[in-house]
């Protein structure tokens, strides 16, 4: 899969075909398709590795300091893609972030779009908690399951 181009394409056919998950893995990149419904979405693992950073809240502005890990904490919550695509902190490109660190979130509350084939695609709070973490740059690329929130309380 050399392009986005290949990648709709497999959309296409995934959406056209009696399948409910499919998994295909090319060149180092891999990509799963689901029509199942969960609740919450769902992490794949991958051995794929992408960095994170986590945002500190600076004067209410979200920064990111690169030099700062996150750890996984076994009381946070993570919310994950549910998609391949672009993430966006507000509702469209370049607008302002919908929620910060520090925010108190509800489950079904609007957290961020992430663009994929020029569609705007809602991810929502899947718990109730505090904005600990944003996890991605706004503009970035992000996978499915990847981890975009962590949430505590």
């Amino acid at each position: 899969m050399k392009n986005f181009n290949d990648i709709e394409k497999l959309v296409e056919l995934f959406e056209k075909s009696s399948l409910t998950v499919m998994e295909v893995e090319v060149e180092g990149l891999k990509v799963k398709f689901d029509k199942r419904n969960f609740d919450e979405p769902q992490v794949v693992s991958t051995p794929m590795a992408y960095p994170t950073t986590e945002v500190k809240n600076n004067n209410n502005t979200n920064a990111l300091n690169e030099n700062t890990k996150v750890n996984d904490d076994e009381n946070a919550k993570y919310i994950t893609s549910p998609l391949v695509g672009t993430f966006h902190q507000g509702p469209t490109a370049n607008a302002a972030a919908l929620v910060k660190v520090g925010d108190v979130v509800h489950k079904g509350q609007k957290l961020c779009m992430i663009e994929a084939m020029k569609v705007m695609n809602e991810i929502t709070a899947t718990t109730d908690g505090k904005i600990l973490a944003v996890l991605v740059e706004d503009g970035s690329m992000v996978e499915y399951g990847q981890k975009l929130f962590k949430i505590g309380e």
